[in-house]
């Protein structure tokens, strides 16, 4: 009884593993190759299933937090230092980036023009944290694939409604048979996204433009 809940379910994992390695193979009813693939199908769902319930985190989620969210703000300071204003800056994270972008958020020095997460999930244990006044009302794009088998989708769906409930202005889309990946779909909602609140402004010198543009296959642009 004095086991965290996460390790007794992992605990009860292995001792079936175990009994269904030992049976299957004994009885020769599966080769050796199919018992472990038998057996990898379900160690994934267990997994799936305890990380939609909350009881296992995810590998990273809180590893290095304080100093992560140090290096976003240098970053952010050396984009405003190269004469980007702050408002002109966004946040764009995916998986872990995006988890990490979200606990960036929560204490965001200086306010910017949005933050984007795809795949990702609320920071644990951060549900109670003071949020900065820089983040009330702070723009957020959240996507999320309705077949991600690494971040299930129950986890972004509560990010969401974490978010919400912390005074942020979450735009949330959910893609059908989507996994753990990115899309064209995707590709365009942030695309949308971005130009909405950081418009282009066409430089002083138009050859700029041009120099870019020189280097971009043709066919790229359409890509989104």
């Amino acid at each position: 009884e004095d086991l965290p809940q996460q390790a007794r379910s992992l605990a009860t994992l292995a001792s079936d593993i175990i009994g269904q390695v030992a049976s299957a193979t004994f009885s020769g009813e599966l080769s050796p190759g199919q018992v472990w693939g038998k057996v990898n199908a379900q160690v994934n769902e267990k997994v799936l299933e305890t990380r939609r319930q909350g009881l296992t985190p995810i590998k990273g989620d809180s590893t290095d937090k304080a100093r992560n969210v140090e290096y976003i703000n240098q970053l952010i300071r050396a984009e405003e230092r190269a004469g980007i204003p702050a408002e002109r800056i966004m946040l764009v994270g995916f998986s872990q980036g995006g988890c990490q972008a979200l606990s960036f958020t929560l204490q965001m020095p200086s306010r910017l023009a949005g933050v984007v997460t795809l795949s990702a999930w609320f920071p644990q244990g951060e549900e109670s944290a003071k949020v900065s006044p820089m983040s009330k009302n702070l723009p957020i794009y959240m996507s999320h694939g309705d077949a991600d088998w690494v971040v299930p989708v129950e986890l972004g769906r509560k990010a969401e409604e974490q978010c919400r409930k912390m005074g942020l202005q979450v735009q949330y889309v959910e893609y059908e048979g989507l996994g753990h990946d990115i899309s064209l779909e995707v590709l365009r909602g942030v695309r949308r996204f971005v130009q909405e609140r950081v418009p282009r402004v066409a430089p002083t010198n138009a050859s700029v433009w041009q120099e870019l543009a020189a280097d971009v296959p043709a066919a790229d642009f359409n890509i989104i």
